[in-house]
């Protein structure tokens, strides 16, 4: 609701980002311009299509990638950030280690759902 009233009573050239990743699309349909976003650390290309498609015109193609990213975006936020997104960028085989303490290693929970996900999206190969 606050987004929409910031929308709605700010000039069109105040640029609105959304902080979360799954309203990225219903934020864009109120006016938003675009997301600060920790899931495209992982999912990045699957992000932009889905933001292209309903900037040019394709709210159902946007929709289709929207519904196929929330399992993931629920995913990196099963813990506190950044567990999971460290997680799934080793997953993706960059290495950024392990998280500073107080924080610790994402359970292996984390990692299976992460990698049953990014299964799910392409962006890396294995079974569901």
């Amino acid at each position: 609701m606050q987004m929409a009233e910031v929308i709605r009573d700010t000039d069109d050239d105040f640029l609105v980002y959304t902080g979360e990743d799954a309203q990225i699309l219903p934020s864009l349909a109120i006016g938003a311009y675009g997301v600060v976003s920790v899931a495209s650390h992982v999912v990045c290309p699957q992000i932009k299509e889905m933001m292209d498609a309903y900037i040019a015109g394709n709210p159902a193609k946007a929709a289709e990638m929207h519904l196929k990213l929330t399992s993931i975006f629920n995913t990196l936020f099963m813990t506190t950030n950044p567990i999971p997104v460290k997680a799934a960028l080793n997953l993706l085989g960059l290495s950024v280690g392990k998280p500073r303490l107080p924080l610790v290693e994402a359970s292996e929970k984390v990692v299976n759902c992460l990698r049953n996900d990014m299964v799910q999206v392409g962006v890396i190969e294995g079974d569901v």
